[in-house]
């Protein structure tokens, strides 16, 4: 992804969550640049980081059928 970033210019955000609580493994996300994370911010007022957070509680609790 970063050599992508870097030939190309093309932005990217990377997210993994565990949807299962047997698993160990923490919320992560990798993103190519700053920009990423400043639009996520200035669109959903959280920063980057709340937001993993969130989505993997919403994986977590097992919710369907929202949409």
């Amino acid at each position: 992804m970063t050599a992508l970033h870097a030939r190309t210019g093309t932005e990217m955000l990377l997210v993994a969550v565990r949807s299962s609580s047997d698993r160990f493994n923490q919320p992560y996300y990798f993103k190519t640049s700053e920009k990423v994370e400043d639009f996520f911010s200035l669109t959903f007022k959280h920063s980057l980081a709340d937001l993993v957070g969130k989505f993997e509680c919403f994986c977590l609790s097992g919710v369907e059928g929202m949409f």
